[in-house]
C-alpha cells in the first residue's frame, strides 16, 4: 500500500514539473500596461488637436509653427519640421548644430526622434505582449519607459528653450500636453513599480527625482550649456576646451542617468552600478563648474545661479550616498544568509550520519567477538558459538554447533542449522 503511495505522489511531482502542466502566466495586467503605452504614445501625437476646443491643451509656440489640418499638433509639427530639415538640408541643419553648440535643437531634435520610435516600440511591444505571456511583463515596461522618456524630453526642451531668454518662471515653460503623456506614463511605472518591488520602488523613484533635480538645474538663463553658446561655440572649443569637455561629459552623463533611471524603477539589485553612474556625475558637474569659475576668473555660476549651481552636485552626491548604502546593506544581508545556509548543511550532515554508524557497530562488533575460526585447508571442524539476542539480555545464552570451514573452490557451501 505504502509504495503505491510512494509511486502515485512521485507521479504528481513529475506531473506538476512537466511543461505540458505549467500553471498559465497571469499576464493580463502587464497587457493592459502595455496598451496604454501604445495608446499614450499615439494620442499624445494629436492631443492638441483638442485645444480648439480646449484652450488648456494648447502646445507651446515651438510645437505651434504648422500650418493645415493637424495644426496645433504634435504630428503636425513633426510634418513640418521634417520638411524644415530636407528644405535647409541634412548637412547644414546639423553644420548649424554644431557651429553655434545649439542645446536646444539637439534637445528637439533627439525628443523628436525618441517620441516617433516610442510610437513604434510600444506599438511592437503590445503585439508582443498578445502573443508571449511571459513576455508581457518586460514588453509593458519597455513601451511605458519609452513614452515617457520621449514626451519627458520635449517637455524639458521647450521649458530649457524658454528659460534661456528670461528668468522665473512663465507659463510658455509648460508644455501641458506633453506633461500630460509623459505623467501619465511614469504613473503606470511608479504603480507597477510599487506592487513589484513595494519598498524598493520608493528608493528608485528617489534616485530619479534627484537626477530630474540635476536636469533642472541646468535649464536657466545662465546654464553651462548657455556659457558654451555665448563664448562661440564649436570655434571657442579650442580655447576653452577643459570647458567645454567637462561641460559636454556631464550633458551626456545626465541624460544617460535619466535614461537608465526611468528603466531602473523596477530595480532590486546592481546598486553598486548606481553609485558608480552617479559619481561619474558627480565628477563631471564639479569639474564643469570648476572649468566655468576658470573663465576669466568669473564664477559667474555662484554669483547668478546660486542656487541652481549648488543643486546640479548636490543632487548626484545625493543619490551617490543613497545607492552607497543601500548596496552596502544588501551585501551584508546577503553574506549573513549565506552564512546561516552553511551552518544549516553542517548542522544537517552528521545528524543523517549517525544512525547508519551506530546499526553497523550494533551488529557487526557481536559477531566479530563471537566468532573465532582457526584457517585449515580441506578441513572442517565443529566450533560452538555464543548466539545471544542484543536486545533480550534477560535470556540465557544459548549454545549452537556451526561447522566453519574455509572458503575451497568449487565446493559446495556447508547449510547452517539457524
Amino acid at each position: 500500500m505504502s509504495q503505491n503511495v510512494n509511486v502515485q505522489s512521485g507521479a504528481d511531482m513529475v506531473a506538476a514539473n512537466s511543461p505540458e502542466t505549467e500553471r498559465p502566466v497571469r499576464a493580463g495586467g502587464y497587457r493592459a500596461l502595455a496598451v496604454i503605452a501604445f495608446v499614450l504614445a499615439a494620442g499624445g501625437l494629436f492631443l492638441g488637436l483638442l485645444s480648439r476646443w480646449v484652450d488648456f491643451l494648447a502646445h507651446s509656440t515651438l510645437f505651434g509653427a504648422n500650418e493645415g489640418t493637424l495644426d496645433g499638433s504634435l504630428i503636425g509639427f513633426f510634418i513640418y519640421y521634417v520638411k524644415t530639415v530636407f528644405d535647409m538640408g541634412i548637412g547644414d541643419y546639423f553644420n548649424g548644430i554644431y557651429t553655434y553648440l545649439n542645446m536646444s535643437e539637439a534637445a528637439l531634435l533627439l525628443s523628436a526622434l525618441t517620441t516617433a520610435a516610442a510610437v513604434v516600440i510600444s506599438l511592437v511591444t503590445a503585439i508582443v505582449s498578445f502573443c508571449v505571456p511571459k513576455a508581457a511583463k518586460n514588453c509593458a515596461m519597455t513601451g511605458l519607459v519609452a513614452v515617457f522618456l520621449g514626451y519627458f524630453g520635449l517637455a524639458c526642451t521647450v521649458f530649457y528653450t524658454t528659460r534661456l531668454l528670461e528668468d522665473g518662471f512663465q507659463k510658455g515653460m509648460f508644455d501641458v500636453p506633453t506633461l500630460i503623456i509623459a505623467g501619465a506614463a511614469l504613473l503606470c511605472l511608479i504603480v507597477a513599480a510599487f506592487a513589484r518591488r513595494k519598498g524598493l520602488a520608493l528608493l528608485n523613484i528617489i534616485l530619479f527625482v534627484l537626477t530630474v533635480l540635476a536636469v533642472y538645474a541646468l535649464c536657466n538663463k545662465q546654464s553651462l550649456f548657455m556659457q558654451l553658446t555665448v563664448l562661440g561655440g564649436a570655434s571657442a572649443v579650442k580655447d576653452n576646451l577643459f570647458f567645454a569637455i567637462s561641460t559636454l561629459a556631464l550633458a551626456a552623463l545626465i541624460i544617460f542617468n535619466v535614461l537608465v533611471s526611468a528603466i531602473r524603477l523596477n530595480a532590486k539589485k546592481s546598486y553598486v552600478f548606481d553609485a558608480v553612474r552617479f559619481g561619474l556625475m558627480l565628477i563631471a558637474a564639479v569639474l564643469a563648474v570648476v572649468s566655468n569659475g576658470l573663465l576669466d576668473n568669473e564664477w559667474t555660476l555662484f554669483n547668478t545661479q546660486l542656487l541652481s549651481t549648488i543643486l546640479l552636485m548636490a543632487a548626484p552626491l545625493a543619490a551617490l550616498l543613497l545607492s552607497l548604502v543601500v548596496a552596502i546593506l544588501q551585501a551584508s544581508k546577503a553574506r549573513k544568509e549565506e552564512a546561516e545556509e552553511e551552518a544549516a548543511a553542517l548542522q544537517a550532515q552528521p545528524l543523517q550520519a549517525q544512525p547508519a554508524v551506530r546499526s553497523e557497530n550494533a551488529y557487526a562488533a557481536p559477531a566479530a567477538a563471537a566468532v573465532q575460526t582457526t584457517p585449515a585447508e580441506n578441513e572442517l571442524k565443529n566450533v560452538t558459538v555464543n548466539v545471544s539476542q542484543p536486545v533480550a539480555e534477560a535470556q540465557p545464552p544459548q549454545n549452537v554447533t556451526v561447522n566453519v570451514h574455509p572458503p575451497v573452490y568449487n565446493q559446495q557451501p556447508v547449510a547452517m542449522p539457524f
